[in-house]
């Protein structure tokens, strides 16, 4: 007899499909600390924006939140 043996292979994207269904906590929550990330980048721009000289004063004060800002962008 012929024919295929064993299961069939996965597609693209059904193989998507079932990583997006078992890591789906996952990806939420990436997709909810970017959110965060980049409101907390519009603020600090809009507080650059209006008050630059106090915001440089205190990313010079204070150099590993400037790293971690800078690493965001």
């Amino acid at each position: 007899m012929k024919g295929q043996r064993g299961r069939f292979k996965r597609t693209k994207s059904r193989a998507l499909l079932e990583r997006l269904r078992d890591y789906q906590d996952d990806i939420l929550r990436f997709m909810m600390e970017t959110a965060l990330a980049d409101a907390l980048l519009l603020i600090v721009g809009e507080q650059e924006a209006s008050n630059s000289n106090k915001l440089s004063q205190y990313f010079s004060s204070h150099p590993s939140i400037k790293q971690r800002v800078e690493a965001l962008k």
